[in-house]
């Protein structure tokens, strides 16, 4: 993978944090004109579509690497989610108190969940078919089970970690394979 693919796919997970950031806190701009709910519910989308991007940025690269194609299944969520986000339903962000526990301590903070991510919506996308029913009933039950113990938020951030380690190592093993030869 040329610098300036690495580059670009570095871009846009910059983007989608930087787009997933204010979620949480966007009730303390008390200045905008817009309803708080539709501003976080754009900058989930918007943070899903940058982590989305990086799918359409890796093909023609050395190391082609498809999200669809691809065996891992938080590969086919990311894009099942922002296709369901763009091509269907905007997502709803519901106010949720989600407990923490770290030693001894216990706190309680306020996040936001996606709660309108249902099977029977997911139907409708037009790329439902490539996936067994089984299987999107297991991601839908992955997802909801994940954003509820961390908020959608850290889920974003997590699934942007993931995102970047994989390809780091593939970006590595690429480059490895070169020297070899």
């Amino acid at each position: 993978m040329a610098n300036k693919e690495y580059k670009s796919i570095q871009e846009a997970l910059k983007s989608a944090r930087f787009f997933a950031s204010p979620i949480e806190l966007i009730d303390q701009h008390q200045y905008l004109k817009e309803k708080p709910d539709q501003i976080r519910a754009s900058l989930f989308r918007a943070s899903l579509c940058e982590i989305a991007r990086i799918d359409d940025l890796l093909k023609g690269t050395v190391i082609y690497f498809s999200f669809v194609a691809s065996k891992d299944p938080i590969f086919s969520l990311i894009k099942l989610l922002r296709n369901f986000q763009v091509q269907l339903v905007p997502h709803q962000l519901e106010n949720v108190e989600i407990e923490v526990t770290s030693g001894s301590d216990f706190m309680v903070y306020k996040n936001y969940i996606a709660s309108n991510i249902t099977l029977h919506e997911f139907q409708k996308l037009r790329d439902f078919h490539k996936y067994e029913y089984s299987q999107i009933e297991k991601l839908i039950l992955w997802f909801d089970e994940n954003q509820r113990k961390l908020g959608v938020t850290q889920f974003l951030y997590s699934l942007i970690k993931y995102v970047d380690t994989h390809l780091v190592e593939r970006l590595n093993k690429h480059r490895k394979l070169n020297k070899n030869l």
